[in-house]
């Protein structure tokens, strides 16, 4: 590859990870208003007067309606975590599965070899195309709130089954 196309690839990847490890913009800016809130708040009760009192009672009336909108999103975004962080542990488990079985086909650890390549490595396999496919479908379901476009959960279902065909025709040239 010329040099642009890997240094275009590598600022991608970047973008991602960084994408990855970081809050949505959307999370951040209300955590940052809530908290100039807070500090408003904090202020505005050690005031004695009328006014900051109307202020004070605004301001923790913001708060709530805030932390009332941030839940969700709060939610959504660590359930997002939950799932990305279980797929990388799975990922290195499978990768390290893989590094096993190899040292067991060196060493000739017959029994070995087969848990690895017939038992856990399928099933972590499994697990992994599992998860994409639910990740596929909560991407597809996210599609369908913005657009409203129905058709798109079809073409999902479609694709689904191609693939399912695709890989019992791979099974069954494997046999």
């Amino acid at each position: 590859l010329p040099d642009s196309a890997v240094d275009l690839v590598d600022e991608a990847a970047a973008r991602v990870r960084v994408q990855l490890d970081s809050k949505p913009e959307q999370l951040d800016a209300l955590e940052r208003q809530i908290r100039l809130l807070e500090t408003e708040a904090e202020a505005l009760a050690r005031e004695k007067d009328e006014s900051s009192k109307a202020r004070l009672a605004k301001a923790r009336a913001e708060m709530a309606a805030k932390e009332a909108e941030l839940a969700p999103l709060r939610a959504r975004y660590e359930s997002e975590r939950g799932a990305v962080n279980e797929l990388k542990a799975t990922q290195r488990k499978l990768e390290a599965l893989r590094v096993k079985l190899e040292q067991a086909e060196r060493a000739r650890d017959t029994q070995t070899v087969a848990d690895l390549r017939f038992h856990a490595i399928p099933e972590l396999e499994r697990k992994l195309a599992d998860s994409a496919a639910r990740s596929e479908r909560a991407r597809v379901d996210a599609a369908v709130a913005a657009t409203g476009d129905e058709s798109l959960r079809e073409r999902l279902a479609a694709l689904e089954d191609k693939r399912a065909r695709l890989a019992r025709a791979e099974r069954e040239g494997d046999a």
